[in-house]
């Protein structure tokens, strides 16, 4: 950082008396020391990297998206000659950083150091003289760096640093639906919202994609695109864009804020692209608001239908519902019965037989996956329901109330395995009605050592 490294200190050797029309006599010992004193001083800083701050700005007041950039040059080449811009986090921010060297054959070098002074994001620049890493968690609170540097060549650079406190950072690729960026979510009653933070640098025609999920009619779309001071992105230099999955062409485009009415059922995407306007301070934050009053349903479970009679090995279970769900309800597995009637045959009384579920990892989509904690089902009436508990996004209940009652049965002489069998005492017996006479079944018998000798001995009762 050579405007912040520069010797800010000049030897001077002031006269011990007014001039008289000859030199004042200095000491020959004063005058060696005073040169090796700055002999010694140019050395240190020559070899001594630059360290100042990044200057981060909230962008727009009360975001929490701060932004900062720099320009500067690299003092030398190698990692000696790094130069360290420094900066205080949260624990749970995230941080984005591009640089980009005025001669691309430096291809600078890009590394973020956590307050222990380990590398914990690098990246290495091409022959593009680029470099970025993207929305890189910061797990502790203190002192970080982003530092960079160049192993090949000294060259003029600029700095980009993005740090949130809660919006999304975009990651590349992210230039398609098939790779866009999955926003997290902000959940309200009776809509939800989405917000993304990004930038446009010159390479970036296509754009950047984001993931909204599966939007039915009644729901209606409101994009807010900021760019502000921070961003070289003028008013209407850049188009927000609605995409539906399997159609090509956009079913919406604006460079200015809108509200979109839903009309078709699908997974829907919002894009951000400008086509004249990019470069690397071409930062915007997208805000998408979902209006939602129309209720979920469950589209299909992988359970035999109502009234089935199956003889199906059951451990588990998907829901595939109507549009992405609130991950609290669906993943509380209070919200999901799988229940068998006992003896009496009957739903709700203090013999039936209760099958723990647990829901799988879940932070969005429309399928949910449960597993039963002891299956297999075993034989008899069966009956799964989803509580009204289980909310979308915007905290509408399931509706209708889901239910799928079905009946297991044996498969001709085959047992089904049962719910506890991990050990011997307890393990599944092959016969339908074991008996303690000679019937042709197994029970466990005794046990014998054999030490280190290699024999295999079954005690069986025929």
């Amino acid at each position: 950082m050579k405007s912040r490294c520069e010797p800010r200190w000049a030897l001077s050797f002031s006269p011990l008396h007014k001039p008289t029309g000859r030199r004042p006599a200095v000491p020959l010992l004063v005058l060696r020391q005073a040169l090796v004193v700055a002999v010694g001083l140019l050395a240190s800083l020559a070899g001594r990297a630059g360290v100042d701050t990044l200057q981060f700005v909230e962008t727009p007041a009360a975001s929490a998206f701060f932004a900062a950039g720099v320009t500067n040059s690299f003092d030398g080449v190698g990692s000696g000659a790094a130069d360290d811009w420094t900066f205080d986090a949260e624990a749970g921010d995230r941080l984005t950083a591009r640089i980009e060297s005025a001669i691309s054959d430096a291809r600078p070098r890009l590394r973020l150091i956590n307050p222990s002074g380990q590398a914990i994001a690098s990246a290495d620049g091409d022959s593009s003289g680029a470099a970025e890493f993207f929305s890189v968690l910061l797990p502790l609170p203190g002192t970080y760096k982003v530092r960079v540097y160049t192993e090949t060549q000294v060259s003029d650079y600029r700095l980009r640093a993005d740090l949130s406190r809660g919006p999304g950072l975009e990651a590349e690729p992210n230039n398609s639906v098939e790779t866009a960026n999955v926003p997290p979510l902000t959940f309200l009653a009776g809509s939800y919202r989405f917000r993304m933070a990004g930038s446009l640098p010159d390479a970036d025609a296509t754009g950047d994609f984001f993931a909204l999920g599966t939007l039915n009619p009644g729901n209606a779309i409101t994009a807010e695109l900021f760019t502000g001071p921070q961003s070289s992105l003028p008013i209407g230099a850049a188009y927000v864009s609605l995409f539906r999955s399997g159609q090509a062409d956009a079913v919406f485009s604006a460079n200015t804020n809108f509200t979109f009415a839903v009309v078709g059922s699908g997974e829907y995407f919002v894009r951000v692209t400008s086509p004249d306007t990019r470069g690397l301070f071409a930062r915007y934050l997208l805000t998408v608001t979902i209006a939602d009053g129309v209720a979920p349903s469950v589209q299909s479970v992988s359970l035999p239908a109502e009234g089935a009679r199956v003889s199906d090995i059951i451990n588990g279970l998907s829901i595939t519902f109507s549009e992405p769900m609130l991950p609290s309800t669906v993943t509380n597995a209070a919200n999901f019965s799988l229940v068998q009637s006992g003896p009496d045959s009957l739903f709700g009384t203090v013999d039936d037989v209760v099958y723990p579920l647990v829901p799988a990892a879940y932070a969005t989509g429309n399928v949910l996956s449960l597993s039963l904690v002891d299956g297999p089902l075993q034989p008899g009436q069966t009956r799964f329901s989803v509580a009204v508990a289980v909310t979308d996004r915007a905290g509408n209940p399931v509706t209708p109330a889901f239910t799928r009652n079905f009946i297991i049965e044996r498969l001709g002489v085959f047992n089904f395995e049962n719910r506890s069998n991990d050990t011997a005492a307890v393990a599944t017996s092959l016969s339908l009605s074991p008996t303690t006479a000679p019937d042709g079944s197994f029970t466990v018998g005794n046990s014998y050592a054999v030490g280190s000798n290699p024999y295999f001995i079954l005690s069986a009762r025929l």
